[in-house]
């Protein structure tokens, strides 16, 4: 498992609202393949499914 941070803004869909998130997600690697993330925030935890596209594009890892 990784820690990613994300790097821009997001919208989030489950409350209409877009802000620069700092929370922490872990990433979920099955067979060196990223299959979802959490996300933990106030309002609570929530599961997405993810590419590495998606990944490379938005987030980036912790430390680099």
């Amino acid at each position: 498992m990784y820690k990613y941070k994300l790097k821009t803004k997001m919208y989030n869909t489950l409350t209409g609202k877009s802000a620069t998130i700092e929370n922490r997600y872990s990433i979920v690697h099955v067979d060196g393949e990223i299959k979802c993330y959490t996300l933990e925030t106030v309002e609570g935890s929530y599961l997405y499914n993810i590419s590495e596209q998606v990944l490379n594009m938005y987030y980036k890892k912790e430390g680099s």
